[in-house]
């Protein structure tokens, strides 16, 4: 065993636990409890639902849940293997993810340190939406998908092996995560790229993709939703534009930057120059919603590789001493023995668990609510309705969920959000909610005029009911991180 090859597996290591750092947190997103409590019910009815009855303000409304096989998944996951098995599954979909855009970038025939480099960009990127939610199926797919189609322009795909995975692909895709659309845009682009060859799949495969993702419970129209869901205002910080200066975005800016003032230097988008529309496509979606960074991450992978790769290959090549590379590989192999570490050290604080902050759900609001038998109407924050479905639902309805756009109309969503954020809002005049729960520091003065009291109090939730006004004293609660959930 040479040098050489001790070096590169260091590399290939120091990429590796890149992936389990990045990918692996254990923190709750805020929307799991609501797609466990969906995967739960679609298993013991046998049915998806089509009306909503979680909710006060929008019950009895249309409801499109495009996410319920991912929602199914994770129950499953969840009943059989608890919080442990759905954690770990969401490593293993990180870390196949990860070694999918390894694959790509490895084509571009770059030096082993830079592209450990950028996938480090990439993961870091990606890591901003990789939560224990249904994206994280698309992130899989896009990359699985780059790597397929970029490997069918070294030899033309056997139709009958490439239709049947293609419809497999799309079918499942559509039933996962409403973001299948971006796999057959990908698909059809590359359909009608350069070169001109006469590949009959070229064509036959957007339409089996087409026909495939018909096959979902609500057909063609569900294309029509995902359109309309795009175009309507999410008032959320996912769907704002990334900030300049935030340090979080950084990864993101510089694989922007990197990207476009090496683009002159590309030799892969000129080959496939499917691969630039999409590029650019993505980038603007992602200037425009932090939600999309992580897609246009998986897509720049490559190209940022190969243009680096170019501006490099001309340049004289800088001598570096045998000292000076014991050095680097002695400060690489600490940077990957430190993020394993940390790795381990989230297992044993947190037992291989899914945890959350307790501070941040009304985690004591709740459980006098549980304890109490209150049913009826309650008006809360968007971020509390998942937590307190999954714990209160039937007997509660809530204002607002994570479900968002697929069920609650723009108004409703306006009216909630207005409301909370001390806006005007008719949320308690029309809609008089039984119950309404608010952050513990917030003091919301017409509720006395509307006949609302505190009848719960703590450090994070006040929760206010048509009581007698009667002095409330705060309870003492948990804190910190506490297991799922």
């Amino acid at each position: 065993m040479n040098q050489t090859t001790n070096t590169d597996r260091l590399w290939m290591l120091f990429a590796a636990t890149s992936a389990l750092h990045f990918l692996s947190s254990n923190e709750a997103d805020n929307d799991l409890w609501v797609h466990l409590l969906l995967g739960k019910r679609i298993l013991a009815s046998g049915a998806i639902p089509r009306i909503d009855d979680l909710s006060f303000t929008a019950a009895g409304l249309p409801w499109v849940d495009h996410e319920w096989l991912a929602q199914v998944v994770f129950s499953l996951i969840y009943g059989t293997l608890g919080a442990t098995g759905l954690w770990l599954t969401k490593v293993a979909a990180g870390f196949a993810t990860a070694g999918l855009v390894w694959r790509s970038i490895a084509r571009t025939n770059g030096p082993l340190p830079l592209r450990a480099f950028v996938i480090v960009l990439v993961l870091a990127a990606l890591s901003r939406g990789f939560s224990m939610r249904p994206q994280i199926f698309t992130y899989f797919f896009v990359a699985a998908l780059l790597h397929w189609l970029d490997s069918q322009e070294d030899r033309p795909p056997v139709l009958s092996i490439a239709i049947p995975v293609v419809a497999l692909w799309l079918c499942a895709w559509a039933n996962l995560h409403g973001a299948f659309i971006v796999g057959m845009g990908m698909i059809g682009l590359w359909s009608v790229s350069p070169p001109w060859n006469p590949r009959p799949t070229r064509f036959v495969l957007p339409a089996v993709a087409l026909l495939a993702a018909c096959f979902n419970p609500y057909g063609p129209y569900l294309f029509t939703y995902i359109w309309g869901e795009l175009s309507v205002p999410h008032p959320l910080t996912e769907w704002q534009a990334p900030a300049l200066g935030d340090p979080a975005q950084a990864p993101f800016w510089i694989i922007l930057i990197a990207t476009t003032l090496t683009l002159p230097l590309t030799r892969l988008l000129r080959v496939a120059p499917w691969r630039a529309v999409l590029l650019v496509g993505t980038a603007y979606l992602a200037v425009r919603h932090q939600r999309h960074i992580p897609l246009f991450a998986l897509c720049a992978a490559a190209p940022l590789t190969d243009q680096i790769t170019n501006l490099v290959a001309n340049r004289p090549q800088l001598a570096i001493s045998e000292a000076a590379q014991r050095l680097i590989g002695a400060a690489v192999a600490v940077m990957a023995l430190l993020q394993l570490g940390l790795f381990a050290q989230r297992i044993v604080d947190d037992r291989a668990d899914i945890v959350f902050e307790a501070e941040e759900y009304p985690v004591n609001a709740v459980r006098f609510a549980k304890k109490n038998n209150l049913s009826g109407s309650l008006a809360l924050p968007l971020d509390w309705g998942g937590y307190t479905l999954w714990h209160l639902s039937p007997q509660i309805q809530v204002s607002m969920d994570g479900r968002f756009a697929t069920v609650y109309p723009p108004d409703v969503v306006e009216e909630n959000f207005a409301f909370f954020e001390g806006r005007n809002s008719d949320l308690l005049t029309q809609r008089s909610p039984d119950y309404v729960m608010t952050l513990g520091n917030v003091i919301m003065p017409a509720f006395e005029a509307n006949g609302y009291a505190p009848i719960f109090r703590d450090h994070t939730a006040v929760l206010y009911g048509r009581q007698p006004p009667a002095p409330v004293a705060p309870t003492a609660g948990r804190r910190g991180r506490v297991p799922f959930p």
